[in-house]
């Protein structure tokens, strides 16, 4: 009986790392179709190592910065949001999403994920840098509908994604 419980564990394992390293395989696949302009192949991409390991943080967090940089922000958000759900502990996430609702001119929500990423890591020089970006949103006031546009460009993308290329949570330890 040990034995076989032995070879079960052996295979469920092995499944998983498979999974896992197909993901990031996937992932990377992703990164480099979008590097190259093509967003269509990369945004599918992202999408099946979605549909693989629908509990990774990564596969997300991509898909959604590639949903943001073409507008499309109340989709962005969700796969944001999704991300966090998957992996709470990451700080990064939680300024990701801070960019969409400073898209949305959603500033109170900004700050939160703000708060949330500097409660997570105390510090974090993206949070702060950011923090002060926010603070000055909002005391400028400016109305949602003022015509007032906050491009892509606005922040500074290390402050998006930092600089630290994150593994998927759970894929292999490479």
């Amino acid at each position: 009986m040990n034995k076989l419980l032995h070879t079960a564990l052996i295979i469920v394992f092995s499944t998983a790392t498979a999974w896992a390293a197909t993901v990031d395989s996937l992932v990377e696949s992703g990164n480099r179709f979008w590097s190259e302009g093509k967003l269509e192949q990369a945004e599918s991409t992202f999408r099946e190592a979605i549909e693989l390991y629908p509990e990774a943080s990564l596969p997300h967090a991509r898909l959604a910065g590639l949903l943001l940089s073409q507008q499309r922000n109340d989709e962005a958000r969700s796969e944001y949001q999704q991300a966090i759900m998957n992996d709470p502990e990451d700080p990064a996430l939680f300024l990701a999403l801070a960019i969409v609702y400073l898209h949305a001119k959603s500033y109170s929500e900004a700050q939160a994920m703000v708060d949330a990423a500097l409660e997570l890591q105390p510090g974090l020089e993206n949070a702060l840098k950011l923090q002060e970006y926010v603070t000055a949103r909002m005391t400028m006031n400016v109305p949602a509908d003022s015509g007032d546009t906050f491009g892509p460009g606005a922040v500074p993308q290390d402050v998006i994604h930092g600089t630290d290329q994150r593994e998927v949570k759970g894929s292999s330890p490479h």
